[in-house]
């Protein structure tokens, strides 16, 4: 994680599970991934977004590592994180956009039975 996204979620602090940050730790890069989508679907306001996977300011950048700015590579383990973390949050409000190119999410209500 970076350090203003750490700030960032220690000054509003959000609904992480425990026991999924335990079977997250490993491999790396997952369970910042989580963490990211937890955070975003907490603060996202009101209506769907999309967030592109590989562009100027795209979840590579977010994630915060150079490891993500190859685009196939970057993607392959976007969707391979989605598919794990999903088994953990079934309810995880994100999917991948049908060309594959963005990672969409809405706020965590819109899910919500």
């Amino acid at each position: 994680m970076s350090d203003p996204f750490y700030r960032e979620i220690d000054e509003h602090r959000i609904p992480i599970e425990r026991e999924v940050v335990a079977s997250l730790a490993r491999p790396h890069g997952v369970l910042d991934f989580y963490v990211w989508l937890v955070w975003k679907s907490w603060t996202v306001n009101g209506r769907p977004i999309s967030i592109r996977l590989v562009a100027e300011h795209g979840l590579n950048e977010q994630l915060g590592t150079a490891e993500y700015a190859q685009p196939r590579l970057s993607r392959s383990k976007i969707r391979t994180w989605l598919r794990h973390v999903k088994s953990l949050w079934p309810e995880c409000p994100a999917v991948l956009s049908t060309d594959g190119q963005s990672l969409m999410t809405c706020p965590r209500f819109l899910y919500q039975s």
